[in-house]
């Protein structure tokens, strides 16, 4: 029998234990970013966690929900198996199955599901990855046996790959982790569906891709809440100018993704309107894929009965909230001296739901000034709370905290600057909240991008403080191509020549990667400076090109840059250069640490929500004190 086309539902243990799947040599490189890996993340987790319960024993997972992932087109000739439409979805899908592997021996769990089978598999003696795509694979290896890769040109396209893995690894609960590794890695492997389409040509696989995705566009929730406000505007001509501004207004995909229409209401919802989150009529996730259905079932709590409601709905609420998602969302090279924090927040890459609490206090009936302080407050308080978070080396990831943004959403809506103020001012001095006292993370953290970040923060504030004010932070943070910054560790990989100092390897190396140990410097220069001893690299780090917060280990700093110095006296900052008498050895790096601890205060004080103009301290204060004694 000539087969032609042939579906199958397959769990993605199924589709690829013991396969191997190549792609044509003109199928596309491996594209995704970011964002799309974070919402597959938050997918797959967010699914999970809704029915996952530590008493559960793991036969329960048989009955959780299944999570639907698509399909995949393969086309089947010459005794190999192509994929002509999901290699992205399962590229992706293979980085996680190694991140969650790799989780496994790093928490030294028995490998319980083995997931080695749905990697790689043997054909013929051979050991190939079971998405097989020869240039990928020192790559795919590298994650795999957890090795160091030489260094990539970084224009290739196998950057992308190391990258998602780390968007993989930032993004991933801990809610999922410890003992719910296992429970989650069943039902990643046994819940989650495929439809798997075989061709046994290319001809029919192709056709079968173009008419999926060609023929027809299907409806966006937007177009479908679009469709919604306007048939119950009666006025005809109200209808058509509220379409004009659906069409003019709405935030386009060159605000932030292709998916900016949809990401624009859900952020315009759950921050104006949603209320509950973990309970049975949760509003924050409903308003995920669902704000359109939301809105038709919540009408006339949100004022919406009548066509005038509908139209004013689309004249004034629409633009009104489509400009401030604008302006939260679209990055720019310097801070704003209108809401200076919220060019650092809107870079933080913190995996939490920002600008839902962002738009949430601002509102239409307000003008503009009011609504700009607002959103100056609102983005000073979460850069804050996003430092404090990183450097306690805490979760900021959309399950673990959207159980505390959704109340404070919820509560800070239609408040007044002062007692928007005070209500933040109270939440960010709660005794018990982090405030830079631990350890802060080190070169070894799970995530090296926030160490990257915080560095960058440092070196900015230093720059801006007492520099020239050109190093902006938008620069520091570039980590690959030509003018990539990297982390450069001061002491070299070299354990002998601090063997003094140390009982064993393992503390020279933690010493060396902890933060007082590192600096961000120019990729050019970090390379060059890798193997050379620190009484040989301190005297470099004061030459042009470098930044302030290096050139401070150098005495020639001291003596040649006043405007440094008197900033240093001025601040009560403890910087001191090193070299000749003053060794920088284990004491050095303590030293700095508690220097970027210092510098770190400064920059997130709460007291930076009082320095903001219009605001009347005395009223924040006392009105803090107030819902801090619980006297709201």
């Amino acid at each position: 029998m000539n087969k032609t086309v042939d579906g199958k539902d397959k769990t993605l243990r199924n589709l690829l234990s013991g396969a191997q799947y190549s792609i044509d040599y003109y199928q596309r490189d491996y594209k995704w970013e970011t964002k799309q890996v974070n919402e597959l993340i938050d997918d797959l987790a967010g699914k999970f966690l809704q029915s996952y319960h530590p008493d559960h024993a793991r036969q329960e997972i048989a009955n959780y929900p299944a999570y639907f992932l698509g399909s995949v087109i393969l086309s089947r000739k010459d005794s190999s198996v192509f994929i002509v439409d999901g290699q992205q979805r399962l590229t992706t899908v293979t980085l996680l199955l190694i991140f969650l592997r790799n989780l496994q021996l790093e928490m030294r769990e028995i490998q319980d599901p083995n997931l080695e089978p749905l990697i790689l598999s043997t054909q013929y003696g051979q050991s190939n990855f079971n998405i097989h795509i020869e240039e990928r694979d020192p790559v795919i290896r590298s994650l795999y046996e957890q090795t160091e890769l030489l260094d990539l040109d970084e224009e290739s396209p196998l950057q992308n790959i190391l990258s998602r893995y780390e968007d993989i690894a930032d993004r991933f609960p801990d809610e999922c982790k410890g003992h719910a590794l296992a429970y989650f890695i069943d039902w990643l492997i046994e819940r989650v569906q495929v439809v798997e389409i075989s061709a046994y040509s290319d001809d029919d696989a192709y056709t079968i891709f173009e008419t999926m995705n060609d023929r027809g566009l299907s409806l966006t929730p937007a177009d479908m809440l679009k469709g919604y406000v306007l048939s119950n505007i009666r006025d005809k001509d109200q209808r058509k100018e509220a379409d004009q501004i659906w069409r003019t207004k709405v935030p386009s995909a060159t605000v932030q993704s292709r998916d900016t229409e949809n990401d624009f209401f859900r952020t315009w919802f759950r921050g104006r309107y949603g209320k509950s989150v973990g309970t049975t009529g949760d509003d924050y996730e409903r308003l995920g894929p669902e704000f359109h259905r939301w809105l038709r079932d919540h009408a006339e709590e949100v004022n919406l009965s009548h066509s005038d409601q509908f139209a004013s709905f689309s004249k004034t609420e629409l633009p009104f909230y489509a400009h401030w998602y604008t302006e939260i969302k679209t990055p720019t090279a310097a801070p704003d001296t209108r809401f200076p924090a919220l060019h650092f927040v809107s870079r933080s890459e913190a995996a939490i739901d920002q600008g839902m609490l962002l738009i949430s206090p601002l509102a239409s009936s307000d003008v503009n000034e009011v609504n700009q302080l607002k959103l100056d407050l609102t983005s000073r308080f979460l850069d804050i709370f996003i430092a404090r978070r990183i450097w306690a080396v805490k979760n900021i990831t959309n399950p673990a905290l959207k159980g505390t943004f959704v109340p404070w959403a919820r509560n800070i809506r239609k408040l007044s600057p002062n007692e928007l103020a005070a209500y933040l001012y109270a939440e960010l001095t709660k005794a018990g909240h982090d405030n830079f006292e631990t350890e802060p993370p080190g070169y070894l953290s799970p995530s090296r991008k926030r160490v990257h970040r915080l560095l960058a923060r440092l070196t900015h504030f230093v720059e801006a403080s007492a520099g020239d004010g050109t190093t902006l932070f938008s620069d520091l943070i570039v980590t690959t191509g030509r003018n990539k910054y990297e982390i450069e560790h001061i002491w070299p990989n070299d354990f002998e020549r601090e063997r003094d100092s140390f009982d064993n390897e393992q503390e020279f190396r933690q010493s060396r990667n902890r933060l007082g140990g590192l600096l961000l410097l120019p990729g050019t220069f970090n390379s060059s400076y890798s193997d050379m001893k620190w009484q040989d690299k301190i005297p470099k780090y004061s030459r042009p090109g470098h930044n302030l917060l290096a050139a401070s280990l150098d005495g020639e700093t001291y003596e040649n840059n006043p405007r440094f110095v008197e900033w240093t006296k001025a601040s009560g900052l403890n910087f001191q250069p090193y070299g000749g008498d003053k060794p920088f050895d284990r004491g050095a790096i303590d030293e700095r640490t508690e220097l970027y601890r210092s510098i770190a205060r400064l920059i997130w004080a709460p007291d930076s929500l009082l320095q903001v103009p219009n605001i009347d301290v005395e009223f924040v204060k006392e009105r803090a004190q107030e819902l801090l004694a619980g006297n709201a």
